[in-house]
């Protein structure tokens, strides 16, 4: 799983060609047979392309991709370069009268020079309004950490009207905001930036500073000088005194070549990895649908034998079992997972059932004075959401449950030690998380519990902030809720957890997004959750599909553990190779 695409095919002793490529780039300079050997594996782990990247560039300013040649040294190209600007003033910096403290140990003709005898940095503001037709350029027009300009548009779209900064042909501009972005491009056209940006004009090869500019030499440098957390900020102070490593002009032009060269590889690898993604999620879609197309449980377990078989090839991913779990869930409450009963007597005896236990729950609740008159009756769904099988019946959720009502909405007083007070927040992979939850008073404990007070077999579901959290209550542990969790006191007669599932696809689904209210922090309201659509099947119809889907949650929760091991490894492999490579 961690290695896609296989540096060497099966019975093929010859490299693959992207490995050939990398040998003939890289040539001489550093390790390169171990480069070589992991270069697939670091590309093909997911999500570690964007590391690849910063290896190149650190291998490349560091003098680690090309190989030094006698004759060349960065320390004649200073001396030129302070030839040249004998007749400007540069401005003095920090730490000018001191030695400079090398980052980093460099090849014996490399050398160190602040930033500012190696570029200048340009401040050339101008009335936007004089430039209405030119590109203008801001920071989200770069893209994050690659040096790519993104679209952009005119002056006169942007409707642009503080000043900004003209830049010219040949130009870096670099933005000076959130510099852990690493947002620095080069420009081959006259436009306007914004003013929280650089433009920079180098006295060296430009496309190696700016490679510089992005590799972690210099980004880590740059925020380590910076300390604003709000709105983390570059001075041009602190970015003239940044050190940067300086080769020999030639070897500067050399280096631009090989990391262009092993760029354009990385582009192709994710390209490749792209594809491959696209083509899984059509396989995983392929599986999905067969799984929610099979014409009974026979089929279904036919098809369900074909993905957990093929597991490695339709989910790829520790996210996609997510998809494969909801498919599950959907299919059971359709009753497209067990075998099922066409008699209709069953389910007419289990509503008599229900509403006996229900009106029994209620009358308990008024007698305590909390009973509410919106729960006495029954609703029928106003239109089926989909068909069910003939021995089941559609309800709605209040038909199936006593009180269901929210925790208090009032803040209470918190203290170190008493009751658990739970949330939103405690609610978490269908489970009530008691660790870190709130704590009140036992005397505020047992006035709130007049409304709620949760006990074993009912089930909780979060109905602000994050909506759909759903948990069984399985503790005899006592608490009680803020408003953000609703409790659904199921009767007896119905299997909870099947209530569980039904709850959960409903406030995460259609019902749910249709349902909710609020505009920062959105809300699905008790009225509307008492009114989610609810397919009954008959009590043993229940047990079974519970039975089933738990079997099928236990394969998914090894398969996906099994995946994120893999990726576990793959993301371990590459942090070991990156060491070993820059050490």
């Amino acid at each position: 799983m961690s290695v896609q695409v296989p540096l060497f095919e099966k019975g093929d002793k010859k490299p693959s060609k992207v490995a050939t490529k990398v040998e003939e780039i890289v040539g001489e300079g550093f390790d390169v047979a171990k480069f070589v050997e992991n270069f697939e594996v670091l590309a093909e782990a997911s999500g570690t392309v964007p590391k690849l990247r910063q290896l190149i560039r650190t291998l490349a300013v560091s003098g680690r991709l090309t190989k030094q040649r006698s004759g060349e040294d960065a320390r004649e190209l200073l001396t030129a370069l302070k030839t040249a600007n004998a007749g400007t003033v540069r401005k003095k910096l920090p730490g000018d009268d001191e030695e400079i403290d090398a980052p980093a140990q460099l090849p014996g003709n490399w050398c160190w020079a602040r930033f500012l005898d190696v570029a200048s940095i340009d401040s050339n503001l101008v009335d936007p309004a004089k430039f209405l037709d030119a590109p203008h350029v801001a920071p989200d027009n770069i893209e994050k950490g690659t040096g790519r300009l993104i679209e952009y548009r005119t002056v006169r779209e942007d409707g642009v009207t503080s000043n900004k900064h003209r830049f010219f042909p040949r130009q870096i501009v670099y933005s000076k905001i959130r510099p852990n972005l690493s947002k620095v491009v080069v420009v081959d056209f006259e436009g306007v930036c914004s003013a929280d940006m650089y433009p920079i004009t180098s006295r060296i090869d430009r496309a190696y500073l700016h490679q510089f500019m992005l590799s972690q030499v210099f980004l880590d440098q740059v925020v380590k000088e910076d300390n604003r957390l709000a709105m983390p900020k570059v001075n041009q102070e602190q970015l003239g005194s940044t050190l940067v490593a300086v080769p020999p002009l030639a070897e500067q032009k050399r280096i631009v070549a090989k990391v262009d060269q092993l760029m354009a590889l990385c582009d192709e690898l994710e390209a490749k990895q792209t594809k491959k993604r696209e083509t899984g999620a059509r396989l995983t879609k392929s599986a999905l649908d067969a799984l929610t197309s099979a014409e009974g449980p026979d089929e279904f377990d036919a098809a369900w034998n074909r993905v957990v078989e093929n597991f490695d090839v339709l989910i790829d991913r520790a996210e996609k079992v997510g998809e494969l779990r909801r498919t599950v869930l959907e299919l059971a409450v359709r009753g497209r997972l067990v075998a099922h009963s066409t008699s209709s007597v069953e389910i007419e005896a289990l509503l008599a059932t229900v509403a006996k236990q229900r009106h029994s729950l209620l009358e308990g609740k008024r007698k305590g004075g909390r009973g509410h008159g919106d729960d006495d009756h029954t609703e029928s769904c106003q239109q089926d959401p989909y068909e069910v099988p003939t021995g089941w019946r559609w309800c709605t959720l209040r038909d199936v449950a006593g009180h269901i009502v929210d925790g208090t909405h009032h803040t209470p007083r918190y203290v170190e030690r008493g009751m658990d007070f739970i949330s939103a927040k405690d609610i978490r992979n269908g489970r009530v998380t008691f660790e870190g939850c709130k704590q009140i008073s036992r005397e505020e404990f047992e006035d709130l519990t007049k409304r709620c007070r949760p006990k074993r077999g009912d089930v909780l579901v979060t109905k602000s902030g994050s909506i759909g959290e759903v948990a069984l209550v399985e503790t005899d542990r006592q608490f009680t809720l803020f408003e953000s969790v609703a409790m659904v006191p199921v009767v007896q007669a119905v299997n909870s957890q099947y209530v569980a599932y039904v709850v959960y696809l409903g406030a995460t689904g259609q019902f749910g997004a249709e349902k909710q209210r609020g505009v920062a922090v959105r809300h699905l309201h008790l009225v509307d959750l008492r009114k989610l659509p609810f397919p009954l099947p008959p009590r043993a119809e229940q047990d079974r599909i519970v039975a089933k889907v738990e079997h099928m949650m236990k394969i998914c929760d090894l398969l996906e553990e099994r995946l994120r091991q893999a990726e576990d490894r793959a993301s371990k492999l590459v942090e070991a190779v990156v060491r070993e490579l820059v050490a």
